[in-house]
């Protein structure tokens, strides 16, 4: 029997809500309640909101000067939130990367592979300096002699230890090898739609990115270690194998950005937006440099403070392990680039790295010939602030000749960059001079000409230009440098057989 529709309902039974809407939305009613409870107890309602009223000002979210203020119902306020969300997502990834990394480096140091299965040195870099002026001097390098290169497998596969608690640095060095391939990564994507003009904006922007991060890696993860010597104890192996990591990835990144210069150039319209990529380029190998330089200064001091810059004559050079990999670095970088004569960007691209390299070597030259007087005197030519009161001729010149010799493009490379540094050149004040002169003749009288005037101190000369600001895999090589003994001497020999300035100089 069904129930009365007279009789009362259970008070226990709960109701069930009306189906019908609340003329006021929750907003509404919490502003009553807050009108409610500060309305002064002696006025009326209405009062208290006409005094409201006049307090009220009327404006738009544009408005807004305030860059920590926003509107709730404002397109900014909503970008924030997602900015902040993005961001949060970002060190979440960072973190779960690094505990990824941990997790695999101590699988590998347990589960310790032969040796014997590294992979083979490159014929290539097996004879890379071995025809290189004064080699004779030196030991032919070995299979030994060379690192097993920056393969990340490859590189645990040494005489492991137990990680040692990581610290700052370590968590640094880390973080920095994922930012690394993240970056990278968004490159490779956005090259795949540079045929679409609109998307050049994009890809420039991740490709200033990933240069900036390149800078801040290097000089943040080289310097803290300037000191430990290329023989450092097994204890802190595992620091090195991560800096031997994270120059693969410098690498690695920076064929990303020569990829991009030629997938911008495959286009009229991209190859208007070829310089700021040229320059950017240039400008990491030249700031790589004064690394290397700053580098050396640092090491130069501190070997003077502990004595050890009193050396026989003859005596093995000390080596740095940070000055080893930073050097392989950027002559990796020279020499993995598929160089093309005639293709549009490879020439401004070869001569701006020519210029920052024989600028930095010119310098060098200076101060291992005359002291220093020239470079820093006040007449024409460059201008130095200060006559370097360190000399870091020693412990800088083994590093400037690799730099030299692979800028120069080596034995089998050098008539393929004299080419490709002349295509750029056709037509401009070059081509002035005797026509009788050969195209690689004037190649050689510009490289000469540079140096030149970074050693001497002399504006007339043509030389190599800067460009214009704008408006899978490397092979690390340890050369042991035995019975070679770098000087001043020795610096000025070097060069003097790897560039010369017999087509500068007067007969």
């Amino acid at each position: 029997m069904s129930p009365s529709p007279d009789v009362d309902a259970d008070p226990a039974v709960p109701l069930v809500a009306s189906s019908s809407k609340h003329p006021f939305t929750q907003s509404q009613c919490s502003l009553a309640l807050a009108l409610t409870k500060f309305r002064l107890k002696d006025s009326s309602t209405s009062d208290f909101i006409q005094h409201l009223r006049k307090k009220v000002k009327t404006t738009s979210s544009h408005s807004v000067l305030d860059g920590e203020h926003r509107y709730v119902d404002s397109v900014e306020f909503w970008k924030d939130q997602y900015t902040r969300v993005h961001e949060e997502k970002k060190d979440l990834q960072d973190k779960v990367h690094r505990r990824e990394e941990e997790l695999r480096v101590l699988k590998l140091a347990q589960d310790q592979d032969d040796p014997d299965t590294r992979p083979a040195i490159p014929q290539q870099l097996m004879s890379q300096y071995s025809d290189m002026p004064l080699a004779r001097k030196r030991k032919e390098p070995s299979s030994d002699d060379i690192l097993s290169g920056l393969d990340p497998p490859a590189m645990w596969n040494e005489e492991a230890t137990f990680m040692a608690p990581a610290d700052v640095h370590l968590l640094r060095m880390r973080s920095f090898l994922v930012r690394l391939g993240r970056e990278r990564k968004n490159l490779d994507k956005s090259n795949e739609r540079l045929q679409d003009p609109n998307h050049h904006g994009d890809v420039l922007k991740h490709f200033n990115g990933l240069l900036a991060l390149l800078e801040n890696a290097l000089c943040d993860s080289c310097m803290p270690l300037k000191f430990y010597n290329d023989n450092e104890e097994l204890q802190k192996s595992h620091t090195f194998k991560l800096l031997r990591q994270l120059t693969w990835q410098v690498y690695i990144s920076f064929q990303s950005c020569f990829t991009t210069l030629n997938e911008i150039c495959r286009t009229i319209p991209g190859r208007s937006k070829r310089s700021p990529i040229i320059y950017g380029m240039v400008q990491f190998v030249k700031n790589s440099l004064a690394l290397l330089h700053n580098l050396s200064k640092k090491q130069a001091e501190h070997q003077k403070i502990i004595g050890s810059s009193k050396r026989s004559k003859g005596s093995k050079p000390e080596e740095y392990a940070v000055n080893v990999y930073l050097t392989c670095t950027i002559t990796s970088i020279i020499w993995g680039m598929d160089w093309e004569v005639n293709k549009p960007g490879h020439s401004e691209l070869l001569e701006g790295i020519m210029f920052a390299v024989l600028e930095h070597t010119g310098r060098l030259m200076s101060v291992a010939s005359f002291g220093g007087h020239i470079a820093a005197s006040k007449n024409r030519g460059p201008k130095v602030s200060k006559t370097p009161t360190i000399d870091t001729t020693y412990t800088e010149s083994l590093y400037a000749t690799q730099i030299l010799y692979a800028a120069l493009g080596g034995a089998d490379k050098k008539e393929l960059f004299l080419k490709v540094l002349m295509t750029g050149r056709v037509g401009s004040r070059a081509s002035r001079q005797p026509k009788d002169m050969r195209m690689l003749d004037k190649a050689k009288h510009l490289l000469q000409s540079t140096l030149v005037k970074y050693m001497v101190g002399v504006e007339h000369l043509e030389t190599l230009r800067m460009p214009e600001p704008p408006v899978e895999k490397m092979d690390i090589s340890k050369i042991e440098h035995k019975g070679v003994a770098p000087s001043k001497d020795w610096l000025v020999s070097m060069v003097a057989n790897l560039v010369g300035w017999d087509l500068v100089m007067p007969k």
